[in-house]
Formats: C-alpha cells, structure tokens, sequence
C-alpha cells in the first residue's frame, strides 16, 4: 500500500508524517501531482488560506490527478482542516474561490455565522459524533481533539456530517462521502486520538 502526503509548501507535513509514522506504516511526501499516480491513500494537511492552496492546486496542475485518484479510482483521502475546508464548492477567505466540490458546501468565518467567541477557535474541544463511522473505530464520543482554525465547513449535506463540534456555534468537525473523508481538528496534535483516527484512516480497505 502506497500512502502519500500532500505537500505544497503550505502544508505542514512534519507532524502528520511522524503521525503515520508512528503507527507503523510507511509514506512518501508528494511534492508534485505525479508523486501520488500510484498512491492508495492520500493525506492532504492544511495549513495557510482557502484561495493561496487553491492557487496551489491549479497553478501546479493537480487537479486533474486528484480528481482522477480521488473521484475515478476512489482512492481514499483525508484532508485535514484547510484540507477538508478545500472538499467544498467555494470559499470566502479574502475572495470567493472555488474549491474541489467532491462533498460541496461553503467555507465561511465563524463570525458570520454568529459566533462571539475568540477566534481563531485554538485548543482542545470535544468532537460529538453523529454516525457510526469506522474512522473513529476505538475512539469514545466527546473526545477531545486540537483545533486551530476561523473558518468552517457550512451548507454541506447533513448525511456527509461525521460529527459536529460547540465552539459558541456548531460546526461540521468531520465529513465523509465514500472514499472521502475530512476532519476540521488537527489528528497529528491530538495525542492517542488523533494517532488513532489517523490509523484507522490508513488501514480502511480499498
């Protein structure tokens, strides 16, 4: 099994890839769209704005890879904060940018949805799970995971919700449609958790 994580120089791949390490599997880091043609598990972690990865994306040509992996072959993925904000259809982080549309949505500042709370929304909060989902296999509901982030997954479709998280609003924490799968908080910051999610991503069978 090839695992690749994405890496756009937006990214930080450092501790998602001492992550994966730690639970055994090997990776590759994929710089460029041709790094992850034989890939069978994708990670994409995201740190930066909506618009700058998008940018990225298509700048850099790959688009098309990731709809070809991700969308024909069905290749699982999992995109973390930014990587799992980019699975909308649009974005309103400085501008409107069009995303990836493999779960559709909009990306929104928390204030604007009427949260009074300090943002960026920063540290341990508790994730509330709302379908049974093998991506949280071994993980008790309510448990606490890192966030660091302003803005958040809205108008996506309720069955594609995994669970949903307080933070003065309730937001989408994680998303899955088949063979995709987002999570809002950061995994590779959350201890046994987040080493736990990231495992039973990598071990879904294909």
């Amino acid at each position: 099994m090839k695992i690749s994580i994405i890496d756009l120089d937006l990214c930080n791949v450092n501790s998602i890839s001492k992550c994966v390490e730690h639970t055994g599997f090997k990776y590759n880091i994929a710089k460029s769209p041709s790094d992850i043609e034989k890939s069978d598990k994708i990670i994409f972690p995201g740190i930066g704005s909506y618009p700058a990865i998008m940018n990225k994306l298509i700048e850099n040509k790959w688009l098309q890879i990731l709809d070809h992996k991700v969308i024909k072959e069905r290749k699982k993925y999992l995109g973390i904060c930014l990587g799992m904000q980019i699975l909308s259809d649009n974005g309103e982080e400085f501008t409107t940018s069009n995303g990836l549309g493999y779960i559709g949505g909009k990306v929104v500042n928390m204030k604007n949805l009427n949260c009074n709370l300090q943002l960026p929304h920063t540290g341990w909060n508790s994730v509330d799970i709302k379908k049974e989902n093998i991506l949280f296999k071994s993980i008790k509901n309510k448990t606490n995971f890192y966030f660091n982030h302003s803005y958040v997954v809205t108008n996506t479709q309720d069955k594609f919700v995994l669970s949903e998280t307080f933070h003065d609003i309730n937001f989408p924490s994680s998303v899955n449609k088949k063979n995709i799968y987002g999570v809002q908080f950061h995994p590779e910051k959350s201890s046994t958790a987040g080493v736990q999610l990231i495992k039973n991503f990598l071990t879904l069978m294909n």
